[in-house]
């Protein structure tokens, strides 16, 4: 390789990084951002509790100003009507940030489409390490950016006590109601003036940055939380070899589930239910009348996401008390065991193996079925299917993992087909 190449890999590798640090300490980046917000305070006034209350849109997104699910009333549709003017201030501040973000980009020689792909890897690497979380591409997102103009907004107008208040810094609607209300009133009792007409009681200088900055790391750090704990659903449900979504809502369902959904909204709680009754049709109306392991996990990670880390440890214990219950024929336990040895491999939980090294592992074992002219018979015929359903990509998924190990060890019962697995799965543990 030569050092002109080198040093191209260097930039593009550390781009994602540099990007990161740039956004939470760039003074440039800061100071606009706080003059622009200072600007546009005016536009985000009379903010009254339809405002601040959250909706959720198809996609499970909390948030303002979204089309409600429900018949929607002439209040609310007026409310709506009041949001598109700070939209289109919401559109002004994205192009602002998407431009400071490109110079930045430029100044590192960095091509704009070279940075998309760059990106996209990155988000790749997150499912699979779990190590770096960037979230700054949501910075100019409608949902962050009016949550910072509502605090601005409180910080120049709003009453000192309120100003304080942490239930609604954490964006409690119904303290939001009584905090926009009483400074209504204020205002009205000492200027007769309407909300518009309101005075400054002190600018929000340089706080509006802090305020995006601090929900963008507080979104990092949601990311890390949803994944471990995705990571902890998704071999769970691999070990129940779960495809009946119908199941799951029933198990769900169960009198001795441990059910914490005190913890969501009434409009967070109709929206899973569309979700639940839209898959139930799409599993009645498949071939197979099933639905895809994915969703399924994508399901039960939205199910849990808001239970406290005790809450959700006591669900998984009760699922995998569950599927340990289960009763199993010969084939099924087969399974189980061979997904015993997937989990080993799957260090990462990333729902896949490398081919070549899992061949390579399993010719450890000095038995000659795995030097066989059989024995490649095999890895070819499943090399060959992986390829096809991965784009080329020799990755092997649980599933495959289960038939590949089951044919190969198709000439053993279950005893003889337990110890040849806990052999490798020891030889696994013995190589860490």
């Amino acid at each position: 390789m030569s050092f002109r190449r080198l040093n191209s890999f260097m930039r593009m590798d550390n781009i994602m990084d540099q990007v990161d640090h740039w956004f939470f300490s760039s003074e440039d980046l800061a100071r606009k951002m706080n003059y622009f917000a200072n600007r546009h305070v005016r536009d985000f006034l009379e903010l009254d509790e339809d405002e601040y209350a959250p909706e959720v849109d198809e996609k499970g997104r909390k948030g303002t100003y979204l089309f409600s699910p429900d018949d929607p009333d002439e209040r609310r549709e007026n409310n709506r009507r009041r949001g598109h003017p700070r939209r289109e201030v919401n559109m002004k501040f994205q192009e602002l940030f998407e431009i400071e973000l490109e110079d930045f980009i430029k100044s590192k020689r960095v091509g704009l489409e070279q940075f998309q792909e760059v990106f996209q890897m990155s988000q790749e690497e997150e499912v699979r390490d779990g190590q770096r979380f960037f979230r700054w591409i949501d910075a100019a997102d409608y949902h962050v950016f009016l949550k910072m103009m509502q605090l601005v907004w409180l910080d120049t107008y709003g009453d000192v006590a309120n100003v304080a208040n942490p239930a609604l810094a954490a964006g409690d609607s119904s303290s939001s109601t009584t905090t926009t209300t009483t400074t209504t009133t204020t205002t009205s009792t000492s200027t007769t003036s309407t909300p518009h007409q309101t005075q400054p009681h002190h600018p929000s200088g340089n706080k509006p940055v802090h305020y995006i900055r601090k929900q963008i790391e507080d979104k990092m750090e949601l990311a890390r939380l949803a994944l471990r704990r995705r990571k902890q659903i998704q071999p769970l449900l691999d070990k129940w070899d779960l495809k009946d979504f119908n199941l799951l809502v029933k198990v769900l369902q169960s009198t001795d589930c441990p059910s914490c959904g005190k913890h969501k909204t009434n409009e967070e709680r109709k929206f899973m239910a569309r979700w639940r009754n839209k898959l139930f049709i799409q599993q009645r109306e498949s071939v197979d009348k099933t639905t895809p392991r994915s969703v399924i996990v994508d399901y039960l990670s939205k199910y849990a996401e808001d239970y406290e880390e005790d809450e959700f440890l006591h669900l998984v214990t009760y699922l995998d008390q569950y599927i340990e219950s289960l009763p199993l024929n010969e084939l099924q336990k087969k399974r189980r065991l061979a997904w015993k040895l997937f989990s080993c491999m799957d260090e990462l939980f990333v729902g896949s193996v490398y081919y070549d090294k899992l061949v390579k592992f399993l010719q450890r074992n000095t038995d000659s079925r795995f030097h066989s002219k059989d024995f490649k018979k095999v890895c070819t015929k499943y090399s060959a299917k992986i390829k096809v359903a991965n784009n080329e990509r020799l990755e092997i998924r649980l599933e495959d993992f289960q038939d590949f190990i089951i044919e190969l060890l198709r000439s053993e019962d279950l005893a003889g087909f337990q110890a040849m697995v806990q052999w490798f799965v020891d030889k696994k543990h013995d190589t860490e």
